[in-house]
């Protein structure tokens, strides 16, 4: 530790500190010195060890060397050739966008590194901008402590999953097995930056970017000619991305064309291969600043010797922020000082959300309900939102997804908020012995679905969660994941919360820190809700009614408290007037004008017009208080202040989080948690296989995220009768479906709609998406988990056969007797989705209905069948999909499937293209409806006009199997969520 001096810091990053240093013979190196948290854990140490080892073994010219390291040091750290370069992404920012003849230069260098990286067994995982600095002779690659030996399995997967959004591949983002052709990914995104001068997939949120990574095309808009590659590097599928020795060759056809350079010779003399600006700022002569080998950070000038790093950032606008933002770097004194043997670390932002239930976003994909990938899995994408938030959330169910998948081409199921049908009356009351849970000595598979098992009140003991990838935030506002909203009730109370009860009951709304359900003025526009007395923060400060509307004003500013649902705004602001707390500049600052707190325990809030959901706000996360002197803006997911019966003891993100009891939390002022554990670890387990394992030996005792086991442990559970017996498969509240486009002919005819209702063969669909334990049979698009569904089955699905006489009937209706051609549109990658294609069509064979399956990639299909002039111009009559509502309420699933105002031009939900004014007439009836029974009613005559007209034919309400540790009491399925109850869950005292 003692071989380098320090002369200034360069940066930070999600690992450590990067410094500027030098050895006793006038050396310069980057010094990387480990986390002190993460040096602190075995299995990141031997991951380090080996990438180091295999590390030192990279020296092509185009990349910056491993010269030195300590893997075992305290702290660990290694050091790196100084490369006194320009960062890319100072230089884009400082100089724009790169013309040809560079940027063919600049991805011959870093094909060519990439080739020296791979050929020692490691993938580089964080390609990006600021890690390529610009030499006079060259690109240099730079930061390979992240780098992932492409031979290890669960040890690579150990610790935090590390990548830049927006430039991360779509497999690295949802926590797949990665290889060679994720760093290829990378490669066009920064090829894509710098040929355009902007990030391929824009800028905004991690899960945002991410999410647009995943099933958006880039924007290449701006891209020179010449430079095709960048988009087929930039394909979804790795298998159709252009390997190294083919980008190799590529580039050397490329550049010899120029008659300036022979590959394989060095980049061209000096400065040629630069564009003049850049060149100019690389040569000039050095000035008061520098930026160094961390990726662009600014540092001091350094002492007399050290070599000439060049000043071209000096003028430039600040780089963007790394994953860690790196702190002013005090003047170094003369004397220098040797590496820290404990660096202090900034705590990193929180990380980008893996998608479970995930929120949709503009033009993306709302309907989706799981997802697969090609080979091993991990995380499913996550969502992001972006779109008005109708019914963002349940999208959020795309990422749970993804923990789904275990093996290759598996399918993942998703799970989200779901809902089932409402006890209303219980809901109309203020019945504070709703907490208690009557034993119903329930055991076996699916008991807990119904029933509560293992009923205790024994308190006491560590409740063990586990997780695939951590939260999107911790921040009730800003979380969209649902298994997130079902956590947070251990931790953050709400105005209405989902009742704490299995089976229907638990759709219900009940006051939770309200004292009974809210007032609500005859024209339903104006809501009075009335606090509990005696309710605290974690600190003992009494929660009031001013608390509960800065927490909901906050997230007006997508800017500071971005990501979470956006309902608030469009319920209460619809005009986008009020800029949030922040940024309110009325003299009075009373806030938003439609919620007014006349005194300390009550609010009122002033809708723009009727909504029937209303009240299923009042029990989203933000309602939950936040004080005003307490918020930290993007950073209060880190530690939010409590009102709940925990609070958090310490939150490492993308590792762990931990709660221990919140001592000023009162049973007597909470009748829905019972807070039986002591304490509450959510440990994120990056490797799906281990997270499984750990749950079947008993050293968990929850998926955390519930989105269902892979397809190898789904069979060993329902192969053991006894893990089967600890064995649930609750509804999700999401439904597959096909919608039949009714402007595309002949599927503008009711009775050629109809024919495939008929000619369809359920059982077969089911067994397409799994069988029994994966779906049920509906006969109409709403399912049973919400208010409002029945058993009406107008064309016998769930009797499970095909009926093709009555479809030869419906033809013969239509005036096509001999059948007629389709067009199908499906994701291609996903399995489950383009068996139900097959099936269908088989199935509609025998009647004479021939359908073209046309298969589209992540990056087509929901911007494809989101587009209604491109589904027009395509000529789809059919579209495999799935859907899945926010709110256990008719509304939140069926208004975007079927309110033929909300037809938008992208990004549009309503596939089938119902515009019916019965159909939308109905939905503004069910809207202004306060009596939640009658709202129920309308969305049930809304489902049967939707399924008398055949718009959507419903293939299966969805399941998703997950197994709980036998030693957990208080089990019980919370229909609301479509998730065990985490917040009721005891370990019967034990440890």
């Amino acid at each position: 530790m003692g071989r380098y001096r320090i002369l200034a810091r360069l940066g930070a990053g999600g690992m450590g500190r990067v410094y500027l240093g030098r050895s006793t013979s006038g050396r310069m190196v980057a010094v990387k010195v480990v986390r002190a948290e993460l040096a602190e854990d075995p299995d990141f140490l031997r991951r380090f060890a080996r990438e180091v080892e295999a590390a030192r073994r990279v020296t092509g010219f185009f990349t910056a060397a491993v010269v030195d390291a300590d893997p075992e040091g305290s702290p660990a750290w290694l050091a790196t050739a100084y490369v006194p370069g320009l960062p890319l992404d100072a230089a884009i920012q400082a100089h724009g966008a790169w013309p040809r003849r560079s940027l063919h230069y600049l991805g011959a260098g870093l094909v060519e590194a990439l080739e020296a990286i791979h050929g020692t067994g490691l993938i580089h995982r964080d390609l990006k901008p600021s890690n390529v600095l610009l030499a006079t002779d060259g690109p240099r690659v730079i930061d390979f402590g992240i780098s992932l030996a492409t031979e290890s399995s669960v040890l690579t997967q150990t610790g935090m999953v590390i990548g830049t959004p927006g430039f991360m591949s779509p497999e690295q983002v949802t926590g797949h097995r990665i290889g060679p052709a994720s760093d290829v990914f990378s490669l066009g995104a920064v090829l894509a930056f710098a040929g355009t001068g902007t990030a391929p997939f824009g800028v905004g949120p991690a899960h945002s970017v991410n999410f647009r990574a995943v099933y958006e095309t880039p924007d290449l808009r701006g891209l020179p000619d010449g430079t095709d590659f960048v988009a087929r590097c930039l394909e979804k599928d790795p298998a159709r991305r252009p390997t190294v020795p083919e980008l190799l060759a590529e580039f050397a056809r490329l550049l010899g064309e120029t008659g300036t350079h022979t590959y394989g010779g060095g980049l061209p003399q000096e400065t040629d291969w630069l564009p003049d600006t850049v060149a100019a700022a690389l040569t000039r002569p050095a000035g008061a600043e520098a930026a160094g080998a961390a990726g662009g950070a600014a540092v001091k000038t350094p002492p007399p010797g050290t070599p000439d790093p060049r000043d071209a950032l000096a003028k430039r606008p600040a780089p963007a922020p790394a994953p860690v933002p790196a702190q002013p770097v005090p003047e170094t004194p003369a004397a220098e000082a040797p590496v820290p043997t404990t660096p202090v670390v900034e705590t990193p932002p929180p990380a980008p959300p893996m998608p479970r239930t995930v929120p949709p976003m503009p033009s993306q994909a709302p309907g989706l309900v799981s997802t697969t990938w090609p080979g091993p899995a991990g995380p499913a994408a996550p969502t992001a939102p972006g779109r008005p938030a109708r019914n963002r959330q349940r999208i959020v169910a795309i990422a749970v997804a993804a923990a789904l998948v275990a093996g290759g081409g598996v399918t993942t199921a998703v799970l989200l908020n779901q809902g089932a049908k409402k006890d209303d009356k219980s809901a109309s009351k203020n019945d504070d012995s709703k907490n208690d849970v009557t034993p119903s000595g329930a055991t076996g598979f699916d008991a807990a679905v119904t029933n509560v098992v293992n009923p205790s009140t024994a308190k006491g003991g560590t409740l063990r969660l586990r997780t695939a990838y951590d939260a999107d935030s911790w921040d009730p506002g800003r979380a969209y994941y649902g298994w997130v909203w079902n956590v947070q009730r251990l931790y953050a109370r709400t105005l209405l919360a989902y009742d704490a009860k299995p089976g229907r009951a638990g759709t219900s709304l009940v006051p939770d820190l309200a004292e009974a359900q809210p007032e609500v003025s005859p024209d339903g526009k104006t809501y009075t809700v009335r606090l509990r007395s005696g309710v605290t923060f974690e600190d003992g400060t009494p929660i009031a009614s001013k608390d509960v509307k800065y927490a909901i004003e906050r997230v007006f500013d997508q800017s500071v408290v971005s990501g979470g649902p956006t309902y608030f705004a469009e319920a209460l602001d619809p005009q986008g007037k009020y800029p949030g707390p922040a940024k309110d500049t009325t003299p009075e600052k009373n806030g938003l004008s439609a919620i007014e707190t006349p005194d300390d325990r009550t609010l009122v809030f002033r809708l723009a017009k009727p909504d029937s959901m209303f009240p299923h706000l009042l029990a989203m996360g933000a309602t939950a208080p936040v004080p005003r002197d307490r918020d930290t803006g993007a950073r209060y997911g880190q530690r939010p202040v409590a009102s709940g019966p925990y609070k958090f003891a310490s939150y490492t993100p993308e590792k762990s989080l931990v709660l221990v009891r919140n001592t000023n939390w009162k049973q007597s002022t909470d009748p829905l948690r019972r807070a039986l554990p002591d304490r509450i670890e959510l440990t994120v387990t990056q490797d799906p296989e281990a997270l499984t394992a750990e749950l079947l030996n008993g050293s968990a005792d929850l998926d955390a995220q519930q989105g269902g086991l892979a397809q190898a442990a789904r069979a060993r559970v329902l192969g053991d009768a006894k893990l089967k017996a600890s064995a649930d498969a609750p509804a999700t509240g999401a439904v597959s479906m096909v919608a039949l486009v009714s402007k595309t002919a002949p599927f503008d005819n009711e009775h050629c709609r109809k024919a495939v209702f008929y000619a369809a063969d359920p059982r077969a669909l089911q067994t397409a998406r799994g069988g029994p334990t994966a779906g049920a049979p509906l006969g109409s698009l709403l399912p049973p988990t919400i208010p409002g569904s029945d058993a009406y089955d107008p064309y016998g699905l769930t009797a499970g056969k095909a009926q093709p006489e009555k479809a030869r009937e419906e033809l013969r209706a239509c005036g096509r007797p001999q059948g007629f051609a389709a067009k199908l549109a499906v994701r291609d990658t996903h399995s489950q989705n383009v068996a139900t294609a097959e099936v269908l069509k088989n199935s509609l064979k025998a009647v004479g209905i021939t359908l073209e399956i046309e298969k589209l990639d992540l990056s087509k299909f929901y911007s494809g069948v989101g587009s209604p002039s491109t589904v027009k111009k395509q000529g789809y009559g059919l579209i495999v999909t799935g859907w899945v509502g926010d709110h256990p309420q008719g509304a939140s699933f069926l208004r975007p499937l079927a309110d033929g105002r909300s037809i938008t031009p992208s990004g549009n939900t309503d596939y089938a293209q119902v515009n019916d004014p019965a159909i939308n007439t109905l939905f503004d009836r069910a809207a202004a409806e306060t009596d939640p029974t009658k709202a129920a009613e309308l969305h049930r005559d809304i489902n049967h006009k939707i399924t008398d007209g055949a718009y959507y034919l419903p293939v299966v309400a969805t399941k998703a199997l997950n197994y709980r540790n036998p030693r957990l009491t208080n089990v019980y399925v919370n229909q609301a969520y479509g998730m065990v109850d985490i917040q009721a869950l005891g370990v019967g005292g034990g440890a």
